[in-house]
């Protein structure tokens, strides 16, 4: 056993598997892939955590993880900060357009692993996107997390994510994926931040969402899911999507939203079925027609009109 595994043991009063005792070397140059693997596969069968000590980690193939249970890097003081200690690190030449840096589950193998989680982890690419403008973001990327075919939960606790085609997805065709939570999470710089369709619902606490061309989309999955999943929202921050009518910044089955803050967008709240928000601030729309700031049931006549109405008329929303 490594000092380094041996003092992080005693501080937390847990065992957990280094991945620098399996070869990672976190310099931001050399492939550390391959000894990421290594670890987490000794984690499956010790049923440890997987730990990152502060490092970049080069990432040159798509991991798929095998442990069930957490990846985690240091403790961070700040929720502000999205600078984590660790990153890991892929580039679009290395891994390939359109795949994933870190798969949660094999491929096509329909609820195949459960309870992943990730904590305290930059996950990032270097594919060029112009925040200025978003519009012309195209798809073509890494995908940073895959989570198809997880099932019983997914979290991702402290966790940014950046410069890249999605932050989190789900791609495989109709695949099970339950509860999907996260906490204290920024995004930047994607083309899409979220899109999955989790049947038990996607819930945002106290995350930040800037400079991505949409926010979260849940109804990409075809299949008898395509209509979205629910949404939840408490204490979030949004800012800056796609800037096209024709696009909207979250759309679900349904959303609810608390005290969060949404601006530079259009469409910002797009629901199936339905929508509610309490508390929020709207600010600069960028739809030219301002009735399609904040889209409630658009496929439901009997409630879309009264939704909309509802949302527009509440005194804890205001709009700028």
């Amino acid at each position: 056993m490594s000092l380094t595994k041996a003092t992080y043991s005693l501080i937390n009063g847990a065992p957990a598997i280094n991945v620098k005792d399996y070869g990672a070397v976190g310099d931001g140059s050399t492939d550390d892939a391959a000894a990421i693997v290594a670890a987490d596969t000794a984690a499956a069968s010790l049923r440890y955590p997987v730990f990152f000590p502060p490092g970049s980690y080069r990432i040159k193939s798509t991991i798929t993880r095998n442990a069930q249970s957490a990846w985690f890097g240091p403790s961070q003081q700040s929720n502000n900060n999205i600078n984590n200690e660790v990153q890991l690190y892929g580039t679009v030449g290395d891994i390939g357009d359109g795949n994933p840096m870190i798969r949660c589950a094999a491929s096509g193998v329909a609820t195949s692993v459960s309870s992943i989680s990730f904590e305290n982890l930059e996950f990032i690419s270097d594919k060029d996107v112009d925040y200025a403008d978003l519009s012309v973001t195209t798809s073509a990327g890494v995908t940073l997390v895959d989570v198809s075919n997880v099932k019983n939960g997914l979290e991702f606790i402290g966790c940014a994510f950046k410069n890249a085609a999605y932050g989190i997805r789900q791609s495989d065709g109709d695949p099970y994926l339950d509860k999907v939570t996260l906490d204290r999470c920024h995004f930047t710089l994607l083309y899409k931040a979220i899109q999955c369709n989790p049947t038990g619902g996607l819930s945002l606490a106290n995350c930040f969402v800037y400079d991505c061309f949409d926010w979260i989309y849940t109804k990409g999955i075809s299949g008898t899911r395509a209509n979205g999943a629910e949404v939840f929202l408490n204490a979030c921050s949004f800012n800056n999507s796609s800037f096209a009518a024709e696009y909207t910044c979250i759309t679900a089955s349904a959303i609810v939203a608390t005290s969060c803050w949404f601006e530079g967008g259009n469409h910002w709240l797009y629901a199936t079925k339905y929508a509610k928000a309490e508390g929020c601030y709207f600010s600069e729309a960028e739809s030219a027609d301002s009735n399609t700031k904040y889209s409630m049931a658009p496929n439901d006549p009997d409630r879309s009109e009264e939704h909309t109405s509802e949302l527009q008329s509440r005194e804890t929303i205001s709009y700028a």
